[in-house]
């Protein structure tokens, strides 16, 4: 006997009604969204000043002459400046870098860095973090203003982009330095600060830090992390949450485009912050060394464009040419342009609003979600009216209750089951639809299938409509949580479909052969 179709499931009806008042409550809770997505269009075009040092070093530019190093690195500044860059980020700084630009003065031997004191202010704020941070490791000598520090440790270098080796002495971080910043806001540059965590950190660490940035008056305009774990971590992120007042968090993407670089902590953190969170994306140093530079270039307004990314940190290339200086000039000022051209402008990022739709509002949309599989149930199954509304009943129950708990996985939970009936139900009701084409012209033929898929693609558009809904708030769309399952939706619908059409059509029918002895 031929399967029933949708529309003779005793549930069909009572179910269109539940799904047509979550599709309206789905459009009043996407409604605010397309707002806070359109208006959401400064982006932020900023470098790592440790890379400054970098491209120096490879383009030859290097000098162990420190005015005339310091004077190459302040020629590159203004040149990124004037490229469209209008960030830099400030990371903790290292003995050797602050030598660089004669900050410090210091001599390296066997198992021993000697840090002579040039300028007080500095002095201070490298024996009282390196104090707090290495302890034992640090003896200083003598008075102001000629104080010796020494620092006993491996002096052999190591590289800086394997996280995984012990970095000597001279490379270690020694906290975010007041004069480096204010260098910096002279220049005209906006400062996101990247603190580096360490093993011991206190509420003191912290305090200080900010004790710092505050009699500065730069134009702080965002925190994020350095390294693998958020500054703080793991007992006193909330504190340093609450030092960063309305500053808002920068959270980088991980080169893979599947979610943020894993950092210990950095969930814990936008949250205490109250998702107040920039995403940011850069090009993996290691990525950089094999890609061409209209292949990286191509990547940036996309990124902007498609993925909320409202920080363009560029990094340089630091091969294949013969003048990398001007290349990577060059480079920042050409993701300028297709930045812009992309309908966004350059300045000072902000974050997107943060957002979450009224729970009471996504009732209508749970209970639709949960309709529409209980239909393709009793589709499988053929169960009654009377089961299919117990279940529905038991199932919107317990999801409305976790919906007003803590709600995320019950939400991805929703948003795959949405993703996966929503198709089948619309391919399968097209299918009733063509089964009552029979001896007609070609000509209705042709039409028919026209209708058929277009009421497919609207019935499947309203699913995607009310599936987005559910997964509409500041965590999904900052994707600090995000759609699982989607090899599942590639597969399951068409497994439930074929289990659908040869129960429709008794492709497996053995009574045919039931004459055969």
């Amino acid at each position: 006997m031929k399967f029933n179709s949708l529309k003779e499931q005793s549930f069909y009806k009572l179910a269109m009604v539940i799904i047509f008042f979550g599709f309206l409550a789905a459009s009043f809770v996407l409604t605010p969204r397309i707002g806070l997505e359109s208006s959401n269009k400064i982006v932020s075009q900023a470098i790592c000043h440790k890379d400054c040092y970098e491209l120096i070093k490879a383009a030859g530019k290097d000098s162990q002459d420190i005015e005339t190093y310091f004077e190459t690195e302040n020629e590159l500044l203004k040149a990124y400046k004037s490229a469209g860059v209008n960030t830099v980020i400030v990371h903790d700084a290292s003995l050797e870098r602050l030598a660089r630009t004669g900050a410090i003065q210091l001599e390296l031997s066997d198992g021993l860095a000697i840090v002579r004191e040039t300028h007080e202010h500095i002095f201070d704020e490298l024996q009282e973090i390196g104090q707090r941070r290495y302890k034992k490791q640090i003896e200083v000598y003598g008075e102001s203003p000629n104080r010796v520090m020494e620092f006993r440790g491996s002096t052999v270098p190591v590289d800086l982009h394997d996280g995984k080796l012990k970095r000597a002495v001279q490379q270690l971080p020694f906290g975010i330095m007041s004069h480096e910043i204010k260098r910096f806001s002279k220049l005209g540059f906006n400062i996101v600060l990247a603190p580096e965590n360490f093993w011991g950190v206190t509420d003191k660490d912290i305090d200080i830090l900010w004790n710092r940035i505050n009699k500065i008056g730069a134009n702080i305009v965002g925190v994020m992390h350095a390294g693998y774990q958020m500054f703080g971590y793991p007992k006193y992120m909330k504190y340093a949450a609450e030092k960063m007042g309305r500053l808002p968090l920068i959270l980088q993407e991980h080169w893979t485009q599947l979610g943020f670089f894993p950092v210990q902590g950095h969930l814990e953190m936008s949250r205490f912050c109250g998702y107040n969170v920039i995403r940011a994306f850069t090009i993996d140093y290691y990525e950089m060394k094999e890609l061409e530079l209209e292949d990286a270039l191509r990547r940036w307004a996309i990124a902007d464009d498609e993925r909320n990314i409202r920080v363009n940190i560029i990094t340089p290339f630091l091969s294949g040419s013969k003048d990398l200086i001007r290349t990577n000039i060059d480079y920042a000022k050409r993701i300028t342009t297709n930045v812009k051209n992309r309908g966004f402008s350059i300045g000072v990022a902000k974050p997107m609003e943060v957002y979450f739709p009224n729970r009471f509002l996504l009732m209508p949309v749970i209970a639709s979600i949960v309709a529409a599989g209980v239909l393709l149930l009793q589709l499988l199954f053929g169960w009654g009216f009377n089961r299919s509304l117990l279940l529905w009943g038991i199932i919107t129950g317990v999801a409305l209750f976790e919906n007003f708990t803590s709600g995320t996985i019950t939400h991805q939970t929703l948003a795959l089951i949405a993703a996966i009936v929503f198709p089948v139900l619309a391919v399968y009701r097209m299918t009733d639809m063509l089964d009552n084409v029979k001896d007609v012209p070609v000509i209705q033929i042709i039409a028919n299938a026209a209708i058929c898929l277009a009421l497919c693609v609207v019935l499947s558009l309203c699913g995607a409509c009310i599936m987005s809904a559910i997964l509409t708030d500041a965590r999904f769309l900052l994707e600090i949580d995000y759609y699982r399952g989607v090899k599942l939706t590639f597969v399951i619908p068409l497994v439930l479909m074929l289990v659908l059409c040869i129960k429709k059509y008794n492709i497996f029918d053995l009574n045919k052969c039931s004459g055969i002895s």
